[in-house]
């Protein structure tokens, strides 16, 4: 379910369907929110220096995993061969080099989803001595195949 966000000084009129979901809005322009979803603690790899930081999400059956996207950093110098990388089971569904020393987040337009039956797993690489690297999964969650 939505949460409706309103703007404007008209009054609004929500309609819902039968099990009370909102499905628009009249009198005022408006976007859904949608619900949050939980944090989980493995969303997220701060390993020690010149380690790469890695979030694994294990095979599901039946299902596949989906991310919205993802927030990287490095720190302690421009990191040498940084890089970030997106599988699922072993094929390659993002791969982006990353040059620069900071933060940075890739935001996907439309979520990128793993194969059904299959791992996911996020790698920031390691960036080099003294560099540490962090990565965090911003939306994480599984579909039924």
């Amino acid at each position: 379910m939505s949460r409706p966000i309103m703007g404007g000084a008209l009054t609004p009129v929500i309609i819902f369907d039968q099990a009370g979901t909102p499905l628009g809005m009249t009198g005022t322009p408006f976007m859904f929110l949608p619900e949050p979803v939980s944090g989980y603690v493995g969303d997220v790899s701060a390993p020690a220096s010149n380690t790469a930081a890695t979030v694994t999400y294990a095979a599901v059956a039946g299902q596949r995993h989906v991310i919205t996207g993802f927030a990287v950093s490095y720190y302690g110098g421009i990191p040498t061969g940084g890089n970030v990388m997106v599988t699922s089971d072993g094929v390659i569904i993002f791969n982006l080099d990353i040059a620069e020393e900071g933060a940075g987040e890739i935001i996907f337009p439309a979520p990128k989803s793993g194969g059904v039956n299959a791992a996911l797993v996020i790698t920031l690489t390691a960036g080099g001595a003294g560099i540490t690297g962090k990565l965090n999964i911003l939306n994480h969650w599984t579909e039924v195949a």
